[in-house]
């Protein structure tokens, strides 16, 4: 393991868990109209950085440690707490389950 940390993979959630909290105060009154538009502007000004962190964060996923994941994991609880929780519930299989793939391709992946 080449051990390149976490922080770019944080950049990648953090951006997912800001969208989701945007959604989640949009949809509050049971639909998404103009009066929301802002906050998803807000959020979507991070893009650039975003964009820049995937290829790094696609390499620091492949590389995690056991002790990385639970860190991450242990942050990314600090950092989402939807109140609708079948929502939260959702999100947070779908993450457990891209990691779990991340993981698989890279014992499965071609070494170069």
């Amino acid at each position: 393991m080449n051990k390149l940390g976490i922080e770019k993979v944080k950049v990648l959630l953090a951006f997912g868990f800001g969208l989701g909290k945007q959604l989640e105060a949009a949809l509050s009154d049971g639909k998404i109209t103009f009066a929301d538009l802002p906050g998803f502007i807000a959020q979507f000004m991070s893009l650039q950085a975003v964009v820049d962190a995937s290829k790094p964060a696609l390499a620091e996923a492949m590389d995690l440690t056991a002790d990385e994941r639970t860190e991450l994991n242990a942050w990314a609880q600090g950092e989402f707490d939807l109140t609708n929780d079948g929502l939260e519930a959702k999100v947070e299989a779908a993450l457990d389950l891209s990691v779990s793939l991340l993981i698989a391709y890279g014992v499965f992946a071609p070494k170069k």
